[in-house]
């Protein structure tokens, strides 16, 4: 696969996962105005929902691998500069209705703002939320960023041994002191990156029928997996905060983890079969994706605030049913009318400042 190419299935995957994250907030919105869940709670949606954060954890830890081992090796500055460029400024955004203004500066109102404009939520208080929720993600994914970025400085094994070293450091102190820096850098979720990284350096040496039985055996141990998820559901290793704690993180990446890497790979050996209209248009709700996926709690805060009874007077399944498309319309729009252009706008300012960088230092 070309390293330039978008990868269809991928889109597809982000696009499900967008989707995932949102069905498990809409059950939990519709829970919060006292309605009950039916079928949705029944086959515990609400909890496997969640493992769309792992599935984005591990496409990413394969695509910026596979960007990283191109014919074209990116510089890590530029790297980092262009995951920043279409990361933190739609997120920076998105998080600014959610900001408490009111105590800015006191308490864990400045804790959270740390953790949301500086990623970094180990604060002396312990692992702290950002203002915006989902953005909890975003902490791990930026430190992904910055240890790649590290790698592509002098690529061998040296900078990769420094790199799992200092992982396993940081497991080790995790353990031994619970200190909430600890608790960041040596978070057992942090493997699914891993996965994906060792993915994309095993999945070009599958050819041929090698590629698609494995491709047919990951999809089955998924099935069988997802079966597994949605009878039992393992309630409380989806949990967020738990999560970023990394008290649930372990279970998490072995129950989640695993299955969205084996999505991954089944999905990845029959890329060449992704193709056709409907592939095309649901790989643009790929691209879409990450505004979905930071516009969704914004959609719920707002019909949180609809002048209606409470509890609303439908099903609480009817709620989600209704929930869960409005939010991925309002993402799409957000993609279309705020994303898209702003990621365009900052791109060519972007190299309008390097084209002009030589005749400056003149």
């Amino acid at each position: 696969m070309h390293a330039s190419r978008k990868v269809q299935s991928l889109q597809l995957l982000r696009f499900a996962a967008a989707a995932m994250v949102v069905t498990t907030h809409a059950i939990a919105f519709a829970r919060s105005q006292s309605t009950p869940v039916g079928w949705f709670a029944m086959f515990h949606l609400d909890h496997i929902g969640a493992m769309g954060v792992d599935l984005f954890f591990v496409i990413s830890g394969f695509i910026i691998t596979r960007a990283a081992s191109g014919a074209r090796v990116p510089e890590p500055c530029a790297f980092l500069e262009q995951r920043i460029l279409r990361v933190v400024p739609i997120y920076f955004l998105m998080s600014l209705p959610f900001v408490d203004w009111s105590s800015l500066w006191q308490g864990r109102a400045a804790q959270q703002l740390f953790a949301t404009y500086l990623f970094w939520p180990a604060t002396a208080g312990g692992m702290t939320m950002p203002f915006l929720g989902v953005g909890w993600t975003l902490c791990f994914e930026m430190l992904f960023y910055v240890a790649m970025s590290f790698w592509l400085a002098r690529p061998g094994r040296l900078q990769l041994g420094l790199l799992l070293g200092a992982y396993l450091a940081g497991c080790i102190l995790r353990d031994l002191t619970g200190w909430p820096m600890f608790r960041f850098l040596g978070n057992p979720i942090i493997v699914e990156f891993l996965a994906g990284c060792l993915l994309a350096q095993v999945l070009p040496k599958l050819t041929g029928r090698m590629r698609r039985n494995t491709g047919i055996g990951a999809l089955g141990m998924f099935a069988v997996s997802a079966l597994m998820l949605l009878s039992f559901g393992f309630d409380g290793a989806f949990n967020a905060h738990r999560t970023l704690d990394g008290s649930v993180a372990a279970a998490r990446a072995v129950l989640f983890g695993i299955p969205s890497l084996l999505l991954v790979l089944g999905a990845l050996c029959f890329e060449h079969r992704a193709r056709g209209h409907v592939v095309a248009a649901l790989a643009f709700l790929g691209d879409a994706s990450y505004s979905i996926y930071l516009t969704h709690p914004l959609v719920f805060r707002f019909l949180g605030q609809l002048p209606l009874p409470s509890p609303w007077p439908v099903a609480g399944d009817l709620i989600v049913i209704l929930s869960v498309p409005i939010s991925l319309g309002a993402g799409v729009l957000v993609y279309l009318c705020v994303e898209r252009p702003l990621l365009q706008s900052l791109r060519a300012r972007r190299k309008h400042l390097r084209e002009m960088a030589p005749v400056s230092a003149v």
